[in-house]
């Protein structure tokens, strides 16, 4: 069953902090980490979590190389994209950020991005 993705929902991203590319020195988060792979020429969505369907130990999966960062739902629908419930069989909370992701909302989405303090 689908779940309705609320606007008080934070989206939980799940980042490669071992990687410049995605996490900057001051653990900010980069537009980077909000820009869809391309498969086929054709981008993917953003897979995240819904926090109050989940935990952060099942959401960052593996703490050894990744880091969580929070978006709230509102947000990426103020900026013109949506997120949809999409769970899986191995992650009941995974969701979808949809829409067309540019360059300058990845950037919006990083910046509005806050750093969840899991493991440490």
């Amino acid at each position: 069953m689908k779940e309705i993705v609320r606007d008080d929902d934070n989206l939980l991203r799940r980042v490669i902090f071992t990687s410049p590319n995605y996490v900057k020195p001051d653990q900010s988060v980069t537009s980077f980490a909000f820009q869809p792979r391309r498969i086929n020429n054709v981008p993917e969505m953003l897979s995240v979590d819904i926090e109050r369907l989940t935990n952060y130990e099942a959401s960052i999966a593996d703490r050894f190389n990744y880091r969580l960062y929070a978006i709230p739902a509102r947000t990426v629908r103020e900026i013109g994209l949506d997120c949809e419930h999409d769970p899986l069989l191995e992650n009941y909370a995974h969701a979808l950020i949809t829409g067309e992701i540019s360059k300058a909302r990845s950037r919006q989405l990083a910046s509005s991005a806050r750093r969840i303090h899991y493991p440490d």
